[in-house]
């Protein structure tokens, strides 16, 4: 479901936009939006998390990064491909 509210916050930058507004409002706002969600509506599923010993803090800020480098990578795959085409 935070991938759904991820792609809905999202959609609108790559109809009104680019891909590269596409890409950082995935990486950013609605990374974030999600987030959001999921706090408001689903607070206890991070209940596995806390019985493994990482902070929410933590959980969030490495999710965070982990979510700047796939789209980087995508990224570049864009670029890529448009290079070749």
């Amino acid at each position: 479901t935070t991938l759904i509210v991820n792609l809905v916050v999202s959609i609108p930058a790559i109809l009104f936009g680019s891909v590269n507004y596409f890409l950082f409002i995935l990486a950013t706002i609605g990374f974030l939006s999600s987030v959001g969600f999921k706090e408001l509506y689903r607070k206890r599923e991070y209940l596995f998390y806390a019985n493994n010993g990482i902070s929410k803090n933590k959980l969030i800020f490495y999710s965070f990064l982990m979510n700047i480098f796939f789209i980087i990578l995508f990224g570049v795959g864009v670029i890529f491909i448009q290079k070749i085409y």
